[in-house]
């Protein structure tokens, strides 16, 4: 199927990831045509839409038989009228009672080559908001034999399609299905690891300022051109510097942990899970060991040891005190 990962917005919105392109003529007079494009986002099952420009299909709206001018849900089928121009068109149908497989299956079996499906129902806050279409776990086989490519409307830019259905006076609307393109280099990823590492580097140096004019009289750092180890002063401790190195490959590090994320997240989520336990058990144990040496110190009570008559403390020995 078409795995292409559901990105969503600061407010938890789908994304868009395709395009449906839609032209149509006012009337059989005009031999120039009108378009509009609406976002659309892709099913996790069926085949993943062209890139460029997509291919050119007749738009076939379904009827609803139980409401007049609403868009049929697939749910039992194609009917009669809709049957007859499904073939090799792309076939547009409501969101709503059964799952999208099923809309998916319906308009396969009458040869349709795409299927658009336009979001509906109480559950969604915006009129323009997109779903992800997931195959349900039980028919993962089925998913996998499907051969057309489904797409989902927001309610808004289905309703707009069939308005553009009435606009036309019954000429035929036609769609390009493509994906959204996506640059080779995206630039805005050379700035955020500039920015990254920047901050790394800017960090390091602000963090150890203090570090270094403290020990500048003490401690002498091996430059480049010396040769052998540096010679601390007396008393002085060793200092290793954070180079610009450290942070170039910190960021470097992090990126490629977070791309690979990006792409195993679904198979290693247990495997992430894990090392996040540990962490979290690891700070506790740092964070809680001095509190509990804290409370345990302040617990702690003078006794009278009546051999060596002098004061102590518990957990000290008698082998410390003068001899009786």
């Amino acid at each position: 199927g078409c795995r292409w990962p559901a990105f969503y917005d600061a407010n938890g919105a789908v994304l868009a990831d395709v395009y449906v392109n839609v032209t149509w003529s006012l009337s059989s007079r005009h031999s120039f045509h009108q378009s509009i494009t609406f976002p659309g986002k892709v099913a996790d099952f069926g085949p993943c839409p062209l890139g460029g420009e997509g291919v050119e299909l007749e738009i076939v709206l379904t009827h609803n038989e139980s409401h007049v001018g609403g868009l049929s849900n697939l749910c039992r089928g194609l009917s009669p009228v809709d049957l007859a121009h499904a073939s090799g068109a792309a076939v547009v149908a409501e969101r709503g009672e059964c799952n999208f497989l099923n809309k998916t299956l319906a308009a396969q079996a009458a040869n349709a080559s795409a299927v658009i499906i336009g979001n509906a129902g109480v559950s969604i806050q915006h009129d323009g908001d997109l779903q992800a279409m997931a195959c349900p776990t039980e028919f993962i086989e089925a998913c996998q034999g499907l051969t057309i490519p489904t797409v989902m409307l927001s309610m808004r830019d289905a309703a707009a399609l069939r308005n553009l259905s009435i606009a036309a006076h019954g000429g035929p609307l036609r769609a390009r299905i493509f994906a959204r393109a996506h640059p080779v280099l995206d630039p805005s990823s050379g700035v955020i690891l500039a920015l990254g590492a920047c901050t790394a580097m800017l960090a390091a140096w602000a963090s150890a300022r203090g570090e270094r004019e403290r020990l500048s009289g003490g401690t002498k750092l091996r430059s480049p051109q010396s040769a052998g180890p540096a010679e601390p002063a007396a008393g002085a401790a060793v200092v290793q510097e954070i180079t610009v190195a450290h942070a170039v490959g910190f960021v470097v590090v992090s990126s490629c942990m977070l791309v690979f994320l990006f792409y195993f997240i679904r198979d290693l989520v247990v495997v992430v899970i894990g090392f996040y336990c540990v962490a979290a058990a690891a700070a506790m144990c740092a964070v809680l060991s001095p509190l509990l040496e804290g409370a345990s110190r302040a617990l702690r009570r003078g006794v009278v040891v009546p051999v060596i008559n002098e004061p102590a403390t518990v957990g000290q020995g008698a082998a410390g005190g003068p001899s009786g």
